[in-house]
């Protein structure tokens, strides 16, 4: 701990420090560099002094990150909020409204991306937000940007890569080769004056320009800029050189380069000596030093300029220049001159990309639209992106699809070879498991048995005998029931339900009884008390349930599907119907059927038949000729298993739908998880709104920001005008206080009720520039907690300010 002894005071003193009012200023309230934590962007103000120098510009920008970023946190919405609206993405836009979603290729409606939406604009994504150029001479213009999605860009299933990167069949994003994946449309209402002041205009040259959220620099020179091509720099990193002799490096290609500002020449319009990798070169602004002859990706000098640097002692400020660069940026020409234009980036023109530019006049460019279309298909399955290879901005990025094709939210319907049997598995709408085997070859012929004395009864007005089985629905729960014994005293008939295992109980009279399921009743009649024990279903498909010609009474699984076993003995077939009332498309039936070898009484195989219902127009090999996929329009997916004689379906509550995202490059989309029918998305969402500003200026601070605001003071006593308020009330250190106790060294210092009660200061200042930078990246990136603390280097000690006082022995 640093302390300071005072010897003596004066009478005086004393009084004032019994009323509360020493020259150390009045008892602060307790307060702690934790509370910088719980600090966000509506209720804080970072300040920066007027005459400060550029690193403390950046530890304020350091700061400043890390207060937006508390104002970001995570939301779960559900499918039913979007009854409304869509969740917000940041930095993206999903594919999807209210009322549409992007289907499976195949449905009849809103399987492309403009199906489901045509053009998206500042309202969709904030990378096309109207943006704001500004020429040399100040005058400025709008840009307008607009997004057209591709109308032969979908979902499918089944096809490779031509890349290789998808070498089994799966589902994948795939935009057709030779038709627009985009087309960016950006337009002035105005123009863009291409030429300079010096051929009457303000001009291009130099200027900064936003192209769907990402800066480029227009080139300085006025050939690379016509009415009908513009030469732009970008992908790049902004960064500032704030001396003579400061240095970036920075990586390009897997190779890491340094560029120094080593001197800077002339006054009013100077330039600086910039020493690249070795190699010395003198630019001024506006100009750039290429890196890399091949990609040629330069290094930009957007300006160099002189700057007064003042001195932490308080002394006269001394001459100093400093640089803003771009490193690492390459070169982007758009060339609109022939039809159709191109995009070169570096020494390669994109394949795929088209330019056309609109002229308003000579020296007016009124419209921009760039197009690209792929000469091969390109492809991302789930969790891929399809990359913009032209500016490197955007992303179509496939999140998957909801629910999963093989998620457990799904019904798993199972069709299976056992010996001379085939069985079917499924969960019932009740909920119940069923595992039963359906057909049985006898050597001759097939039936619908389980056993070679079991028949199952599946017709309409069916004869059950004791011991078989038989099947009755409602049109919505069906049951699979077996006439298992009769108590000829009693006049009761014990019938169990296959699925879930209960015995029911039916009283007769007179030959005829009611069997009750649920709430539907179903007639017996012709009750026998003797061999064969019979009677029957006098309806076993009734109300709403109807059979299609030559199948058996329909059997529904829990999320609906329609399940249908085929009566003829010819071709014993399994037929799956989705029966839920879709969207975008009609009913779809799939056949799984058995054939019998050609000797033995084996069956040979288990396998699907119309195959045409599925994307692609059948199933797809992923296994060595034994498993094979496919997947229907609705999102059925199926597994066919050839080497075990097994299909597998799995069958969704509902159409899926595909998670497909515009996002800006590098970022992810959110991520989708299915609990029952119920889909979340965790989304990030906009942080609080900035209100007056998140940074200010001292001389910008107003009376209100310091009673109702929080208060982060970048910079020391000399810099920062409200530091130097704070060391006049002894709140912080002074100027004196820092020449001889502080220096090389940087504070955080939190003040509580600094200008106003229970409103916090948090001093960020060192005894040189660095220094400062160096206190806001640790306020910034770590947990500092205490009252205040000093640093030198790495090594920081707790400090006490305002001091301690030894008062006088005497008085």
């Amino acid at each position: 701990m640093q302390m300071q002894t005072i010897k003596k005071v004066a009478s005086g003193a004393i009084g004032l420090f019994l009323t509360g009012a020493t020259l150390m200023g009045p008892a602060l309230a307790a307060a702690d560099l934790s509370d910088f934590q719980n600090m966000g962007p509506s209720d804080t103000v970072i300040v920066v002094g007027a005459n400060a120098l550029t690193a403390d510009v950046v530890g304020g920008i350091n700061i400043g990150g890390k207060l937006a970023q508390s104002g970001i946190e995570s939301a779960t919405c559900s499918v039913s909020c979007a009854d409304g609206g869509t969740a917000q993405v940041t930095d993206g836009v999903k594919i999807e409204t209210s009322s549409k979603k992007l289907r499976l290729k195949g449905a009849t409606k809103y399987a492309h991306l403009d199906a489901v939406r045509d053009k998206m604009s500042s309202n969709d994504l904030d990378l096309l937000a109207e943006t704001t150029l500004t020429y040399a001479d100040g005058t400025t213009t709008t840009l307008n940007q607009v997004l057209d999605l591709g109308d032969k860009t979908y979902v499918t299933f089944g096809e490779d890569d031509p890349e290789g990167s998808v070498d089994t069949p799966r589902l994948i994003l795939k935009t057709e080769a030779n038709e627009p994946l985009y087309i960016l449309t950006i337009t002035s209402p105005t123009g863009l004056e291409t030429k300079s002041e010096d051929n009457d205009g303000p001009g291009l040259a130099g200027q900064d320009i936003v192209i769907a959220g990402k800066t480029f620099t227009v080139s300085g020179n006025d050939a690379d800029i016509t009415s009908t091509k513009l030469t732009l720099y970008g992908g790049g990193e902004e960064k500032t050189l704030v001396a003579a002799g400061d240095a970036v490096s920075f990586e390009l290609d897997g190779e890491t380069h340094t560029i120094r500002m080593t001197s800077w020449t002339g006054t009013g319009t100077i330039k600086g000596v910039f020493e690249l990798d070795g190699v010395s070169y003198t630019k001024g602004a506006n100009s750039a030093i290429t890196v890399d002859p091949v990609t040629k990706s330069k290094v930009t000098i957007k300006k160099v300029e002189e700057v007064k640097v003042p001195s932490i002692a308080g002394g006269a400020a001394t001459e100093g220049a400093q640089a803003t660069i771009f490193v690492g940026s390459s070169e982007v020409v758009i060339d609109g001159t022939s039809a159709p234009g191109s995009v070169k980036v570096g020494d390669s023109t994109i394949s795929g990309a088209e330019v056309a530019i609109v002229n308003s006049s000579a020296t007016k460019i009124s419209k921009i639209e760039v197009t690209y279309k792929p000469d091969e298909y390109k492809v991302a399955q789930a969790g891929g992106v399809i990359e913009d290879p032209i500016f490197g901005i955007f992303d179509f990025a496939f999140a998957g699809v909801t629910p999963d094709l093989q998620s457990d939210t799904k019904d798993k319907i199972v069709v299976e070879k056992n010996s001379n049997k085939v069985k079917l598995s499924f969960t019932n709408r009740a909920g119940d498991s069923l595992s039963q085997d359906m057909y049985l070859y006898d050597g001759t012929d097939w039936a619908i048995k389980a056993t070679s004395s079991r028949v199952i009864e599946s017709g309409n007005n069916p004869e059950v005998n004791k011991t078989d089985y038989f099947i009755v629905s409602d049109g919505e729960y069906s049951h699979v029931l077996q006439y298992t014994s009769i108590d000829t005293d009693k006049d009761i008939l014990t019938i169990k339900d296959i699925a879930s295992g209960d015995n029911i109980e039916v009283g007769f009279t007179s030959g005829t009884a009611n069997m009750y399921l649920g709430s539907t009743s179903y007639a017996l009649s012709g009750i026998t008390q003797s061999t064969p024990y019979s009677f029957v279903v006098d309806s076993a498909c009734i109300d709403t349930c109807t059979m299609s010609a030559g199948r058996s009474v329909p059997m529904f699984t829990k999320r609906g599907a329609r399940i249908e076993l085929n009566v003829s003995t010819a071709e014993p077939a399994v037929f799956i119907g989705e029966t839920d009332d879709l969207v975008d498309t009609d009913k779809i039936n799939l056949t799984i059927y058995a054939q019998e070898k050609i000797t033995g009484t084996d069956i040979e195989d288990v396998d699907l038949d119309n195959k045409a219902d599925l994307i692609g127009g059948g199933m797809s090999n992923v296994a060595d000729g034994k498993v094979y996929h496919g997947v229907t329009i609705y999102g059925t997916f199926v597994v066919s298993d050839t080497d075990a004689d097994k299909v597998t379906l799995y069958y969704p509550d509902d159409q899926t739908y595909a998670n497909v995202y515009v996002m800006k490059a590098g970022v992810s989309p959110p991520t989708t998880t299915t609990t029952g029918t119920e889909v979340s998305q965790t989304v990030e969402v906009e942080a609080p709104s900035l209100g007056t500003g998140i940074a200010k200026l001292d001389s910008e601070v107003s009376s209100v920001d310091k009673e109702e605001k929080n208060l982060i003071l970048v910079g020391g006593p000399v810099v920062n005008n409200l530091v130097a308020e704070l060391a006049a009330a002894q709140k912080t250190p002074d100027t004196a206080y820092w020449r001889s106790d502080l220096v090389g060294k940087y504070i955080l210092q939190s003040v509580g009720d600094a200008f106003a009660e229970g409103k916090t200061a948090i001093v960020v200042a060192g005894y040189e520039a660095a220094d400062t930078q160096a206190a806001s990246l640790k306020l910034a990136t770590e947990d500092v907690s205490g009252a205040a603390v000093s640093c030198m280097g790495t090594t920081c000690s707790d400090f006490v300010y305002p001091v301690e006082e030894e008062p006088p022995a005497d008085e």
